[in-house]
């Protein structure tokens, strides 16, 4: 899956608690760290993944499509 369609299934779906999911490779955890301090927003261990989760849809985009360029999202294989 290219990186602008995971963007796209990331931001078109929530959670049942209202949250976008953002599925992370561990090694984006120090690039992430600084958004957690805000209101909203919730890192969860799953697996070998991090699910960086926000109520924000515009934070959503922004550290999906950063972490994107890096090539630190989680993809379905890593699920």
């Amino acid at each position: 899956m290219s990186e602008e369609v995971l963007i796209q299934e990331i931001l078109r779906r929530r959670d049942p608690h209202g949250y976008y999911v953002v599925p992370i490779k561990e090694e984006a955890l120090p690039l992430v760290r600084q958004y957690l301090t805000r209101p909203g927003v919730v890192l969860v261990e799953y697996s070998d993944v991090l699910l960086f989760k926000t109520r924000s849809r515009s934070l959503a985009e922004k550290v999906a499509t950063a972490l994107a360029r890096r090539g630190l999202l989680a993809g379905e294989e890593e699920l």
